[in-house]
This record gives C-alpha cells, structure tokens and sequence, in this order.
C-alpha cells in the first residue's frame, strides 16, 4: 500500500511539473505577453473576419522604433485582395509603456523605418528588391484633434509591398496619440489604407477607432 501510495505522489508531482513547464514556456511568447497585457488594458471591437496580430517591441524588422510596450493588428479579410477597396486596409494598436516623443517628425521617421523594414524583411522568397527600392518616404501633418486624442495625424508615405504586389505602393494614415491608464501609456492607433479618404474603406477604419475603450 504503500508503495502503491508513493506511485500515486510521483505521478502526482511529475503532472503538476509537466503542466507548470508548459504553461511557463507557452506564456512566455511575445504574442502571448501582448495577449495576457491586451485582456486588461484595452478593447478593440472589429467587423466579423477580421483577423488579429500580436507583437512585443523591439519589433524584429524595426528595432530601431523607440517604443516600449506592445502591439495589437487588426487586418481587413480582404486585405490580400487587390480587386477590393479594403486591400492592404488594417489598423495598428501600439500600447507605450515609455515617453517617446511624439509629433510629426518623429512619426514620419517610424512610418519609414516600420516600413523600409517590413519591405527587407527575409520570406524566403528568391526575388529580392533593392535598398533603393524598399527605401519608405513618409509626410505627417498635424490635423484638428478627434475627440479623445491628445493629437491626431494625417500622413502619406510611399513604400515596397513586399507581402502581395512585390511592387511600389502609396499609403495613406490617420494617427491618433491616446492617453490610457491614468496618464501612464500612450495609445498609438494607426488607420491604413491605400484608398483615399473618401473611399468606404474609411468608415470601416473610422468606426473601428471610434469603438476603442481604455479599460483604465
């Protein structure tokens, strides 16, 4: 008996270990660090079909961005289909744990480092384009302030689509600085599209920021 006792701690204590083990690595991910951090501090409602990334900063591609935190990427379903006005339309949540300066400069210089990198990052594929090419320009103004953003941008930036066209393409943004969690982490949300703003693309983008909550 008890030796038969002894078996049943062993098994007991090797389960318990197996499954701290598991869930130790699991949850160390940087996907699942931003999902642990996402479920408190802040809601983001999209359209049915919409599919979701999740990164920690530094980002692989863009080490250079100054930014502390973590990241939430909302993607149209038709975000592959060039035929469809919501081609290359998603949305960027950027939580920011640090005091990076914030204005138009400092923008323009992320918009054209995230996608100079984006442009250059290795996927395997045998055509490679030149540095000249994936070399991204961005413009950001000022604009009147959304209600709920301490500033909001509009911004242009012409880059290399090296997901779908494997070709030149001109983007447009709308950028919103957000302050959450009693003043300290700044919202980042960044609107995408190839379409200009008066295409329907942009309600959908709009509606989205429109629904973003702080949870404290």
């Amino acid at each position: 008996m008890k030796g038969l006792s002894a078996l049943i701690v062993s098994l007991i204590l090797l389960a318990y270990t197996s499954c701290k083990s598991k869930n130790h690595s699991t949850f160390n991910t940087p996907a699942d660090i931003a999902k642990n951090n996402l479920d408190s501090d802040f809601t983001v409602v999209t359209p049915p079909l919409w599919t979701q990334e999740l990164y920690t900063f530094p980002i692989d591609f863009a080490k250079q961005l100054p930014y502390e935190g973590y990241a939430d990427v909302r993607f149209s379903p038709f975000w592959g289909n060039s035929k469809n006005d919501e081609f290359w339309a998603y949305e960027i949540f950027w939580w920011i744990t640090n005091k990076p300066t914030i204005n138009e400069e400092t923008l323009a210089q992320t918009l054209q480092d995230y996608y100079t990198g984006l442009a250059r990052k290795d996927r395997g594929r045998p055509f490679k384009p030149s540095d000249a090419e994936t070399l991204a320009k961005a413009k950001v103004t000022k604009v009147t302030t959304d209600a709920a953003d301490i500033a909001t941008y509009n911004a242009s930036a012409h880059i290399f689509d090296g997901n779908i066209s494997f070709a030149p393409l001109d983007l447009n943004f709308k950028i919103h600085e957000i302050s959450c969690d009693n003043g300290t982490a700044t919202v980042i949300i960044i609107e995408i599209s190839p379409k200009e703003y008066s295409n329907e693309a942009w309600q959908t983008l709009d509606n989205i920021k429109s629904r973003f909550k702080c949870n404290h």
